[in-house]
């Protein structure tokens, strides 16, 4: 069994969202998965299976409790297994299959001079509407009603995991003090994985702050399942196009961990297609080798 270490959503050590990776799980239980989770204390750990034909078997579990899929996680497995040389990529490129409790997404990985982009694609969505008063969300998080978005309606929306949509204006993500029990207690009530809470700052360029106290992760650096879902939400409130729009993400910063999240949303005539989240990873430290 090999651990590794992982930032994902930067090239640079340090930064970015560190998740756990641990290659060849097949013989561990659910106990012992979820202790070593809990022990390596990253807000993600992904244990993955030998792969057969590109296709690969991959369970989440942050220190706490197992969760349907993650996508800094994966982004970070999905470049281990490239750098280890477990990945069987043609002229630099290669098509692979993630089977999470979440559903199996198409993964592709492409390798150039050494730098890997790893790119997840989600292809359903669903949004549905908050259970209570938006008010709820923004005194949780330490704001009041002025500070939102008006261009942005709250919104729960799902790809892979689901979550809590929040626009704000520009400026307010950093004046965010949040309450860790009051707004884990609304998250736990939207049955969603995070809030994810974002100010537009140009054209198809945001930043975002990401809670999710309720799941024992108070604030996450980089979130690539949120970053899906935000693309698809997006669209649905009129800020993407016919074609691919891409946008950046810039999250993180404020933890001191600055990650930079690439999403394409594909739109067909008016008509939802696709999102793209893409990302690079750097290989923190290994961590150990086990029999």
């Amino acid at each position: 069994m090999q651990i590794y270490l992982v930032d994902a959503f930067t090239e640079t050590r340090f930064e970015g969202n560190a998740a756990g990776v641990v290659l060849d799980a097949d013989h561990l239980s659910v106990t012992e998965m979820q202790r070593l989770a809990r022990e390596l204390n990253a807000s993600e750990t992904a244990f993955v299976k030998a792969g057969t034909n590109g296709s690969f078997d991959v369970r989440f579990y942050t220190p706490t409790t197992e969760i349907n899929f993650c996508g800094h996680a994966t982004v970070g497995l999905f470049h281990t297994l490239a750098k280890t040389g477990k990945l069987k990529l043609a002229n630099g490129v290669g098509q692979f299959t993630e089977h999470t409790k979440g559903g199996s997404f198409p993964i592709r990985v492409d390798e150039e001079n050494g730098r890997i982009l790893v790119t997840m694609t989600q292809q359903e969505y669903k949004m549905t509407s908050l259970p209570f008063d938006a008010e709820q969300i923004v005194s949780a998080l330490g704001l009041k009603m002025n500070d939102m978005d008006k261009d942005f309606p709250p919104m729960l929306a799902r790809t892979a995991n689901k979550h809590l949509m929040i626009g704000l204006k520009s400026g307010a993500l950093k004046r965010i003090d949040f309450y860790q029990h009051q707004l884990g207690k609304l998250l736990h009530h939207c049955d969603v994985s995070t809030a994810h809470v974002f100010s537009k700052e140009g054209d198809n360029v945001f930043s975002a702050r990401n809670f999710a106290p309720h799941i024992g992760i108070p604030e996450d650096p980089a979130t690539g399942s949120a970053a899906g879902a935000f693309g698809a939400y997006l669209h649905r409130v009129g800020q993407s196009h016919n074609g691919v729009t891409e946008i950046t993400i810039s999250q993180g910063n404020e933890m001191g961990r600055p990650s930079r999240l690439t999403v394409k949303v594909h739109v067909d005539d008016g008509i939802f297609e696709k999102v793209e989240v893409s990302g690079t990873a750097v290989i923190a430290f290994h961590l150990q080798t086990t029999s």
